[in-house]
């Protein structure tokens, strides 16, 4: 839908649209006129002047007729069809997701897709009008476009759950094209530095920098289900963790990102960050990891990530976001040769997204061999020609 520097004047197939009201019923009658700037001045005059005559009291349907000969007859939004206001607010209220997740929702909506097509009855706006729309905007990455249109998409859907669309327009739309930043993991003895460091730098309670981050590192588990784990869900006889909620934004949500409960194996290095911090905040059964300031359970990583990056200064390690203690255990379960069905459970994925995401450390140090063949063919070629030469 192209963009007009009129209100209530828009494109519509090349040529213009205007909207307005009239007896409680949404109009937008196309006018034979091409899109170009004197006839959007042109049609914002004529609307100007309906919308008049409809504040006065003085226009009636015969009258609305004489403006536009074909309106009555023809036009489909005088038709009782919800516009996509209505069906978008509808699939806020219906759509199975956190309460996070609805609100990204809703800002997308209203940021993208409001403007443009919130008076206009659903079963009207066309995949032309769709893509144009799309078009108009200046987006800041492929991947926050294709986000906004699945947004879209998911509202088009329930209209034709509902049978009031025959076809989808968001599937017409190709998802924009966008390199996905590979996982950029630490290496284990990184780790190891990093953890050790944590604990020689933090003492008393402040000991819940180093217990954090080495719970991190050795279950893999995402930031926003560190946060949300209690007491209550560890297994001390099975040694395992169960994953069921997180705390996203401020917000404690009874379900994970992906929507499904999971028990974590507890390693070694896990059991030993719970033991530190046993002493700490066992008591009441509440989550595990609180502030040392305030004892109160940290609502985000925010507090945590400065000692974090801290150590990573001081001991040298290439600066990478901390939410890559999640890749990097993942990552020293292929390299230890983990089936990866086993290694994807653990951390939540499905088996698909989790050979996506890490098959290039599926082999372990068989990649490391491989080369070294390379790297040894070159040396003995080296070697002979050298030894040719010599004679």
């Amino acid at each position: 839908m192209g963009k007009s520097q009129y209100p209530a004047v828009s494109e519509h197939r090349g040529n213009i649209r205007i909207r307005f009201t009239f007896a409680g019923k949404r109009y937008g009658p196309v006018l034979p006129w091409a899109f170009t700037p004197s006839n959007q001045a042109k049609a914002s005059k004529l609307c100007i002047e309906v919308k008049g005559l409809i504040k006065a009291g003085v226009i009636t349907h015969k009258l609305l007729g004489e403006y536009f000969p074909d309106l009555i007859e023809t036009e489909e939004t005088t038709s009782e069809t919800p516009i996509f206001s209505e069906i978008a607010q509808t699939f806020l209220n219906t759509c199975k997701v956190s309460i996070n997740t609805r609100n990204e929702y809703k800002k997308s909506l209203n940021k993208y897709w409001m403007p443009e097509f919130a008076p206009v009855p659903i079963n009207q706006i066309l995949p032309s009008e769709l893509k144009a729309a799309i078009a108009a905007v200046d987006w800041t990455s492929g991947k926050t476009r294709n986000n906004a249109v699945s947004v879209i998409r998911r509202v088009f859907e329930l209209a034709l759950d509902d049978e009031l669309i025959d076809s989808n327009p968001a599937d017409k739309v190709k998802s924009a094209k966008h390199q996905k930043q590979p996982p950029d993991p630490f290496s284990e003895d990184e780790a190891e530095s990093i953890i050790a460091d944590l604990y020689r730098q933090h003492h008393g309670r402040e000991v819940v920098y180093a217990a954090y981050f080495e719970f991190a590192f050795w279950t893999g588990m995402r930031t926003s289900e560190m946060l949300a784990l209690t007491w209550g869900d560890i297994d001390w006889n099975q040694k395992t963790v169960r994953v069921c909620k997180a705390q996203s934004k401020g917000r404690l949500n009874d379900r994970t990102k992906t929507a499904k409960a999971r028990d974590v194996m507890l390693t070694a290095q896990a059991l030993h960050a719970l033991s530190v911090m046993k002493s700490l905040t066992y008591i009441g059964q509440g989550q595990i990891f609180k502030s040392p300031r305030t004892g109160d359970p940290w609502m985000t990583d925010k507090s945590p990530r400065a000692p974090f990056y801290a150590s990573l200064r001081r001991n040298g390690v290439r600066q990478r976001k901390a939410y890559n203690t999640r890749h990097t255990y993942a990552t020293i379960l292929l390299m230890r040769g983990v089936n990866p069905a086993f290694a994807a459970a653990q951390l939540g994925h499905s088996l698909q997204v989790f050979l996506q995401v890490y098959a290039k450390w599926i082999h372990g140090d068989q990649n490391k061999s491989e080369f070294e063949k390379i790297q040894n063919g070159h040396d003995l070629a080296t070697e002979s020609a050298a030894k040719t030469k010599s004679r």
